[in-house]
């Protein structure tokens, strides 16, 4: 039983009857007598001042909500979304939010698919805050290498995928991840620049030999530079890839 007694009218009493069995269960949890079950506790309010008692019973009494929201307001219990029981598809129909929820629900899985990596990587607005923090998020707490994070980004987001990469590049490095991130941006650089500079040759001699295309493909990006250098003054292709890299 908890006792309490009001020699005046307290609009708050169920607050602080409230506030009193909070803190009992909670002694009862810290002091090892109580785990996933609590005593139950009575409180009675003892009312010897003047006039009548008018104040609310209880703290629903005293919550001013509409009738639909009440069922949820009960008891005070919580409503609860199992995130582990609901398909990726189905966590909310917004792709910010389902990217956040799935974040949540795969953090600690041992390996996460392509297709839900995708998921959370793609459902970002470009440029928000909440992106920046996503990703952040994935690097601290998920089981991903730097190369998985990138292939997921190149297909969700073909064009911020570097500067994202850039972006969490720090959070790699500070949580022992790196390995492999400066090699894929450098990659990923040298596929642009090759692509480039095939457009350009066509444009200027034409028909790009296959032997060529082979060539710049698997150049490096000091080769690829030094030939797109070269193809602003060079008269034909041969003259374009004679040209070497500064040394």
């Amino acid at each position: 039983m908890l006792l309490e007694h009001k020699s005046y009218l307290d609009s708050t009493t169920p607050l602080q009857v409230l506030k009193y069995l909070v803190a009992i269960w909670q002694r009862e949890i810290e002091g090892g007598t109580a785990r996933d079950r609590l005593p139950p506790i009575i409180p009675l309010v003892f009312f010897h001042g003047t006039g009548r008692w008018t104040a609310a019973r209880s703290v629903m009494d005293m919550i001013d909500a509409p009738e639909e929201l009440k069922p949820f307001l009960r008891d005070f219990a919580y409503v609860l979304h199992d995130l582990g029981k609901i398909e990726p598809v189905r966590l909310s129909h917004v792709p910010e939010v389902r990217a956040g929820l799935l974040a949540l629900r795969v953090v600690d899985f041992d390996e996460i698919s392509s297709e839900l990596l995708d998921f959370i990587t793609g459902g970002t607005v470009a440029g928000s805050e909440f992106e920046r923090h996503l990703m952040r998020y994935i690097v601290e707490r998920m089981n991903l290498t730097p190369p998985m994070l990138e292939a997921s980004l190149r297909r969700t987001k073909p064009d911020r995928w570097e500067a994202l990469m850039g972006t969490v590049a720090e959070a790699w490095l500070e949580h022992g991840k790196a390995e492999g991130i400066e090699q894929g941006l450098a990659e990923g650089r040298a596929e642009g620049r090759a692509e480039l500079l095939l457009r350009q040759i066509e444009l200027r001699f034409g028909h790009v030999p296959e032997a060529v295309r082979a060539r710049i493909r698997a150049a490096a990006l000091p080769e690829l530079e030094a030939w797109g250098m070269a193809i602003l003054v060079a008269a034909s292709l041969d003259e374009v890839m004679a040209a070497e890299p500064e040394r």
